[in-house]
């Protein structure tokens, strides 16, 4: 379960909340990806505003000292088609990070899977956390409220 006053994203609030599918996890984690992701502003983009926010956080809501914290890995790639859920294509980008903690005996995976407009903005977030939980989150975000998709 999750401290409940440290929010999952800052400024976001999940629609759906559940424990974690280890069937689910590993079928995505299985999802066939396009390696070219470049480091451009797309994923800096998805990096400062997803990824490093959810771990800034998820270090907060850790109610033990942690003497060790690190990011071991971080797998950019683009979906290789729509999502089985979508009706229509989307630009879906997958990040897998393998994170550590001294509180863990192990290393954990945190699978992120943003769903992108076609102005490459974030507009839902699906993140499966092994030790923590699944959220959803709908990003709702200035630079697109209004713009026709």
């Amino acid at each position: 379960m999750r401290n409940a006053n440290v929010p999952i994203l800052p400024g976001q609030t999940p629609y759906w909340e559940g424990s974690v599918d280890a069937k689910e996890l590993k079928r995505l984690l299985k999802t066939p990806t396009k390696r070219a992701f470049s480091l451009g502003r797309t994923q800096v983009r998805l990096l400062f505003q997803i990824v490093f926010p959810y771990w800034e956080n998820y270090l907060k809501a850790i109610a033990h000292p942690i003497t060790d914290a690190s990011i071991l890995n971080l797998r950019f790639g683009w979906a290789a088609g729509p999502l089985p859920k979508c009706q229509s294509p989307t630009r879906t980008v997958q990040v897998v990070m393998d994170s550590h903690t001294s509180i863990d005996l192990t290393s954990e995976k945190i699978l992120f899977q943003i769903v992108l407009c076609r102005h490459n903005v974030p507009r839902q977030c699906l993140i499966i956390h092994e030790g923590r939980g699944r959220f959803e989150i709908v990003i709702r975000d200035q630079e697109c409220a209004g713009a026709p998709h």
